[in-house]
């Protein structure tokens, strides 16, 4: 009810705020946020001086918002959003391809099919040729193996540790799904799963993924989880595109993409 209430101006701050932030960070202020008329209004009341913001947003413009209020004013630490941030990145991810498996584009996934299959051992059971080469095939052995590495060994040790290794995509083009027989024996499908966008056709495929995702609020690191690369290579995607906008600072870049996504 309280998010109902908001002014669009509001509700719309999340999206270019990263996948983690409460709502004082989103507006830059410490312990003065308390005064901040809309909170005094329609959240005190309720107990709630501050709120996390969870948004699991993609550039496709699909994604979801947790939002919990909290008694106290206060920014979240680097730990948590770096651990929210992940969690989110998830979440995106899986919505996207829910909307995809949803209109049909993606209904083999539902059937078990997918461009490679694996046992959770690594052995590959299945692969389409047309859209998994030999080098993906290696690529996306190696993630199973280490996702599986991931439930078994590092969730109980460490859930950062296990959240690290557990990357949104592999290689910025596929989801790894469980699938399971009716025998009960589990697979892992690789399907794609890349975000896509029209525009700004002079910037390559992957150059507008990160500069999109930039314009959401995530840093060089998260945009690296979100799409299952290296930062060193979201860095030197986000320098061409930079050349190839006109600009310099980061600001600008987004500033320049969302001016040309707009037209």
């Amino acid at each position: 009810m309280i998010y109902r209430n908001m002014p669009d101006e509001l509700k719309q701050r999340p999206f270019a705020a990263g996948p983690c932030t409460t709502a004082s960070q989103m507006l830059g202020m410490g312990a003065e946020f308390a005064a901040h008329p809309y909170l005094r209004a329609h959240a005190q009341r309720h107990g709630i001086n501050d709120a996390m913001w969870i948004t699991a947003a993609e550039p496709t413009g699909w994604g979801c918002g947790l939002h919990a209020g909290k008694p106290r004013v206060g920014w979240a630490a680097p730990k948590t959003v770096q651990r929210w941030s992940r969690v989110a990145s998830h979440l995106a991810a899986a919505l996207r391809l829910r909307h995809r498996m949803s209109s049909g584009s993606t209904r083999a996934a539902v059937e078990g099919k997918g461009s490679a299959i694996y046992t959770p051992d690594g052995r590959l059971a299945h692969v389409e040729p047309s859209t998994c080469d030999g080098e993906s095939v290696q690529a996306l052995r190696r993630a199973v193996l280490t996702v599986e590495r991931a439930r078994r060994t590092r969730r109980r040790r460490s859930i950062d540790g296990a959240l690290a290794d557990w990357q949104a995509l592999v290689n910025g083009r596929w989801s790894l799904l469980d699938h399971f027989e009716s025998d009960g024996k589990r697979f892992i499908v690789a399907r794609e799963n890349e975000p896509c966008m029209d525009a700004p056709t002079l910037l390559s495929e992957r150059e507008r993924q990160v500069v999109a995702f930039a314009a959401l609020g995530h840093d060089n690191k998260a945009i690296a989880y979100d799409l299952g690369i290296a930062q060193s290579t979201v860095r030197v995607l986000m320098s061409r595109a930079a050349a190839k906008l006109g600009v310099r600072r980061r600001s600008e870049i987004i500033d320049r993409f969302r001016d040309v996504m707009r037209r």
